[in-house]
């Protein structure tokens, strides 16, 4: 799937690159595999290797495979980070917004759990999401996006790569 780039895996490597706007890739087999929906951590790196947007964005599935959220990493021109989307608001206009400048060619290391009652996330084992998820509408940003459901990977108009992705369960 893609917007213009061919992603591509090359040595346990995603390669993601700039897309017309957008380039995804999809891992269709969550429920085949028994992976978790809730009470879960997934951990990957992700780096940016040339362009100014979001790069190794990932959206998952909260609860079930039909509720997915992206957590967005670079987005709105490269710094803003957070969960897309909350309450129908996306990463750049919720309480998860944060910035953090991403230089190209560097390894981020990224950790998300999924538990009943809230998401938390962390770039270089600093916590940068903990939001509490009771009785809050949690839904994809409308777009190419939702194409990544119920898990995937993406970037923006800009080359970025993913590794080292790794899902275990979390006891509740």
């Amino acid at each position: 799937m893609d917007g213009g780039g061919v992603p591509l895996i090359e040595s346990g490597v995603i390669m993601l690159p700039a897309g017309k706007p957008m380039t995804a890739m999809r891992f269709d087999a969550w429920a085949a595999q028994g992976l978790p929906i809730m009470d879960y951590a997934v951990s990957y790196e992700a780096r940016r290797i040339a362009g100014s947007d979001f790069f190794g964005t990932i959206t998952f599935p909260v609860g079930a495979l039909d509720r997915c959220v992206s957590f967005v990493l670079g987005g709105w021109g490269g710094a803003v980070v957070g969960i897309s989307s909350i309450d129908d608001a996306d990463a750049g206009g919720n309480e998860t917004r944060s910035e953090q400048r991403f230089d190209p060619g560097v390894w981020y290391k990224v950790r998300i759990e999924v538990r009943a009652d809230d998401l938390r996330a962390w770039i270089d084992d600093r916590i940068v999401v903990n939001v509490s998820i009771k009785g809050r509408r949690l839904g994809m940003r409308a777009g190419e996006i939702r194409k990544c459901m119920p898990f995937g990977f993406a970037s923006y108009a800009t080359d970025g790569e993913v590794r080292s992705v790794r899902i275990e369960s979390l006891k509740p």
